[in-house]
C-alpha cells in the first residue's frame, strides 16, 4: 500500500477503522457465497455419476482460477455441500454473518455424517456457535456435535484406532522405508 493510502488510515481513529473491517466482512461473506452459487451453477449441485466429467469440472475451475485441482475441488465440495445441506450456513454467509472458514469446517467435519436428522441438528445448533465464535474452537464444538448425534461416529473412531498401523523396512543400501 502507499504511504499517502497509509496516511489516511492512520488519520481516522479506531473505532471507523474496526466499523470499516466489520463491512468489509460482511462484502467479503457476500462475495464468498456468489462464488457457491457461480461454482453450482457452473458444476451442478450434484457431483456427476461420472469419475471422468467430476476430473473435468475440477480441472476447468482450476485452471479459471488459478489454483491447483485438488483446491479447485474442495471449493465445489463446499458449494455443493452448503447448497444441498447446509442452506442456512451459506444464508448466514451471505449475510456476513459467518465466515467461508466456518463453512468450510462445518463441511469437512461433517464429511463422514450420512443420516439426514443428524445433520439438520448439527446445523440448527452449530450455527449460532459459527456466529460467535473462531474458527478453531468452533472446529472442536463441530466435532463434539458430530460425536454428540452421529452414533456411528464413535464406531468408525474406534475402527480406525484399531486399523492404524506403522510399517517399516529395511533397504538392500541399509537405509529405511517407513
Amino acid at each position: 500500500r502507499s504511504s499517502a493510502a497509509s496516511d489516511v488510515y492512520k488519520r481516522q481513529d479506531q473505532d471507523t477503522l474496526r466499523a470499516r473491517l466489520k463491512v468489509l466482512d460482511k462484502i467479503q461473506g457476500r462475495v464468498s457465497a456468489e462464488q457457491v452459487d457461480t461454482l453450482v451453477a457452473l458444476a451442478g449441485a450434484e457431483p456427476s455419476c461420472s469419475s471422468m466429467d467430476e476430473r473435468h469440472v475440477e480441472h476447468e475451475l482450476s485452471l479459471a482460477r488459478g489454483v491447483t485441482r485438488h483446491a479447485a475441488a474442495k471449493a465445489l465440495n463446499i458449494a455443493r455441500t452448503l447448497t444441498t445441506r447446509f442452506p442456512t450456513f451459506l444464508t448466514a454467509l451471505r449475510a456476513g454473518q459467518i465466515t467461508v472458514v466456518h463453512a468450510a469446517i462445518l463441511v469437512e467435519r461433517t464429511d463422514v455424517v450420512t443420516d439426514p436428522d443428524a445433520l439438520a441438528r448439527i446445523e440448527r445448533l452449530a450455527l449460532p456457535k459459527a456466529k460467535r465464535l473462531p474458527p478453531g474452537k468452533f472446529a472442536t464444538e463441530v466435532a463434539a456435535l458430530v460425536a454428540r448425534f452421529d452414533h456411528d461416529a464413535t464406531t468408525r473412531a474406534a475402527r480406525a484406532r484399531e486399523q492404524r498401523r506403522v510399517w517399516t523396512r529395511t533397504l538392500d543400501d541399509g537405509l529405511g522405508y517407513v
